[in-house]
């Protein structure tokens, strides 16, 4: 048998011999060969993204919010034609998934069912004949009682009458002040029952005690989802097209119930009788951070006698041998029922908060560029820093990570652009040594501007000069979307576009729109796969695509079913999708040319 050395040089050996043995070809002339030259200097791929349109029902509507909530949209009023404004039912799409398709239904505006109790009759327990115990002798039952022990009121007492308090020294072990402290108890008389204070002034109504229990019809409302509940402030009455005055109630809609509350905002602090809130408006902005969220818990209750230390949470949960059902739910918390996050409010077409009635004359009315923060477990309106920049309606907004984002707005002569506006939130935090948790959200610092043109900036976000920036427009879409690996992007769609021509007349000479898309790529927070990658590029000195704007390049999302893309469009409503898809907004309805109400539904995916 031969070694492995020798079968390794002779399979060496015949490798080599194969082209010897190969006949000779003959090959054409490299010189000869004319090949047209395709090498181009290499540069960044375009950011490319996908239209899905959706299979429903025509649905028209404009100046309409909408929000989804795992893979479900809600859209609430809106109008419907020029004039012409939708009902107050909630419109619900389950969007597609996989092989499932889309699906549409409405629900009526209904407040919270209330619980009847079931009647006496049928509540009552059947009685039972029992026999009835033989009477006892007096003489019997006195002896009874001198035998029987006193219970609680000698020297030995009852676990549970023990106090876990070591007792005062030098103190009599016989006395007991139980008898002392129950006379007490029975001489003690309420000073604050009725016979004893009398008739007390009734207390005046708020002014929103007024308004219905279900939001009406309306347009020009903003709305932000929180958990599973979307919260809606302001609109204009639709027969009048004036800001509605609702006192600053903040509608929530639950999807998990199908029904509307409200929460009406209370004064900051006790003995305060101004209660600050927004002034009416409609053509705001409004977005939500689910932060403060961790709040601090409550010190949990001590016992106060050894049996109550030995027995434990017995009593409620029973033991493992003989468990009590029903007390661990009845004593569970909900996130939404208890609130959570905080909703904010921008800009608009506002009306002096003075006013009391519900409609505002149009010559009172005025745009705004405050912004307005409402803490959802305490009801508090809080006023942050006004943006910069002059007063609008339209603009976009959203939160991405700790920075909230603007861009764009009509400010009635025409469109803004070429700046994008944000200002940082952070979480003020409570802490007194026995428990710590998060308060509220405030702004940090002001406004920080990036600017179209400029070539770098004080920002904390590095900004690419010579860059191409969207057109100014007024009524698009602003969300955050992210594609992996902690990149988030935000997402500018549509739009209303000045080009002179008077032919709407709501907001001026406009009636252009747009439906381009363009993505910003926001810097990362906190330590994330792309910050990491971020800072190998930056150390090697090369572009990390920060602070830049990227038209994106649209396709179909499904090559065999082409189904064009979104007509141009303003007065649109858009919204992430979630968990659902995390790269995915969803674009709804809007104004096309010709003042035409749109009736389509579109699902935007970022490409890779």
């Amino acid at each position: 048998m031969e070694s492995f050395a020798t079968l390794k040089r002779r399979t060496t050996d015949l490798l080599q011999s194969i082209p010897q043995n190969l006949p000779s070809m003959t090959l054409p002339n490299a010189t000869t060969t004319h090949a047209p030259t395709t090498h181009k200097p290499k540069g960044p791929a375009p950011m490319k993204g996908t239209w899905e349109k959706i299979d429903i029902p025509p649905l028209p509507l404009s100046s309409h919010p909408i929000n989804v909530v795992n893979g479900t949209a809600y859209i609430f009023g809106g109008d419907t034609q020029p004039g012409r404004p939708a009902t107050n039912d909630m419109h619900v799409v389950t969007l597609p998934y996989n092989s499932a398709g889309a699906d549409y239904y409405t629900i009526k505006a209904a407040p919270p069912k209330a619980y009847t109790p079931p009647p006496e009759s049928a509540a009552e327990p059947e009685t039972v004949a029992e026999p009835i115990a033989p009477a006892v002798e007096p003489l019997a039952a006195a002896e009874q009682a001198e035998d029987a022990p006193s219970s609680g009121k000698g020297k030995e007492k009852d676990l549970d009458d023990v106090p876990l308090a070591s007792p005062t020294t030098g103190a009599d072990p016989s006395f007991d002040d139980d008898d002392e402290e129950e006379e007490e108890e029975d001489e003690v008389t309420p000073t604050t029952s009725a016979s004893a204070k009398g008739k007390q002034p009734e207390e005046p109504l708020p002014p929103s005690a007024s308004l219905p229990l279900v939001p009406g019809p309306r347009a020009g409302h903003a709305t932000a989802t929180l958990g599973h509940r979307i919260f809606l402030f302001g609109g204009r009455n639709p027969s009048t097209s004036q800001p509605l005055n609702e006192h600053g109630r903040v509608w929530v809609f639950d999807t998990r119930t199908h029904a509307w509350t409200f929460l009406d905002p209370v004064p900051p602090a006790s003995g305060v009788t101004l209660t600050p809130t927004p002034a009416p408006r409609h053509g705001h902005a409004a977005t939500a951070t689910d932060r403060p969220r961790d709040f601090a818990s409550r010190a949990p209750k001590r016992n106060q006698t050894w049996m109550a230390w030995a027995q434990g949470d017995s009593a409620e949960v029973g033991t493992p041998q003989a468990p009590i059902v029903g007390n661990v739910a009845l004593h569970a918390t909900d996130d939404d029922y208890d609130g959570f996050g905080t909703f904010f409010v921008h800009g608009g077409i506002v009306a002096p908060s003075s006013i009391a009635s519900p409609e505002v004359a149009s010559s009172e009315e005025k745009r705004a560029c405050d912004l307005w923060a409402f803490d959802v477990r305490s009801r508090i309106w809080i006023e942050l820093p006004a943006a910069p920049g002059p007063a609008r309606a339209g603009a976009a907004m959203c939160v991405s990570k700790s920075r909230l984002f603007r861009f764009g707005g009509h400010d009635g002569s025409g469109p803004i652009g070429g700046q994008l506006d944000f200002v940082h939130l952070e979480v003020e935090m409570f802490d007194d040594g026995n428990s710590r948790g998060e308060v509220c959200v405030r702004a940090r610092g002001g406004w920080q501007s990036i600017v179209a043109g400029a070539s770098g900036g004080e920002t904390e976000i590095p900004l690419v000069a010579a860059q191409e920036w969207p057109a100014p427009r007024g009524f698009a879409g602003l969300e955050t979307v992210t594609s992996g690996a902690g990149r988030e992007y935000v997402l500018l769609v549509g739009g209303e576009a000045a080009d002179g021509v008077a032919e709407r007349g709501r907001e001026g000479t406009t009636t252009s729109f747009f439906n381009d898309v363009w993505a910003f790529q926001v810097p990362p927070l906190g330590m994330t796969a792309a910050s990491v990658r971020d800072a190998m590029w930056q150390a090697l000195g090369k572009p990390t695509g920060e602070g830049k704007w990227n038209r994106l390049q649209m396709g179909p999302y499904d090559d065999d079913n082409d189904e064009g893309e979104p007509l141009p469009r303003g007065y649109i409503a858009t919204a992430p999708m979630g968990e659902l898809e995390e790269s995915g907004i969803l674009v709804w309805g809007g104004v096309g040319s010709g003042n035409r109400h749109l009736s389509d539904g579109w699902i935007l995916r970022l490409g890779e």
